[in-house]
């Protein structure tokens, strides 16, 4: 007999520190934090404010590789699925990328 996986995350997950910022979507609020657990689906993230479910939005992680000499942004879209406090777990949606980081923030792309 098969056991189903009941783990919240996929086996590949990776206890990470990187440090993020985070766009609401919606209202546009932004907050500071950093990464504690990612994986290809979900993203777990510690911020300086509450968040709360069913939010979607847009992080953008440190990366701490470089391209050619410069600083790297991880770009992901997605919705919190579980918050408490200031703990969110993200599911990463669709769409992610790598960005060269320049000099601009979250409020002036969007």
């Amino acid at each position: 007999m098969q056991r189903l996986n009941t783990r919240p995350f996929p086996a590949r997950t990776f206890r990470l520190r990187m440090m993020i910022t985070c766009r609401c979507c919606y209202s546009g609020v932004t907050w500071s934090g950093s990464t504690l657990r990612l994986s290809s689906g979900r993203i777990t993230v510690a911020l300086d404010g509450p968040v709360y479910a069913r939010e979607l939005v847009q992080i953008v992680v440190d990366w701490p590789a470089k391209m050619e000499g410069t600083c790297l942004g991880l770009w992901l879209n997605g919705e919190v699925v579980k918050a408490r406090g200031r703990v969110a777990v993200i599911r990463i949606r669709n769409r992610y990328e790598f960005h060269t980081r320049a000099r601009h923030t979250l409020k002036e792309v969007a």
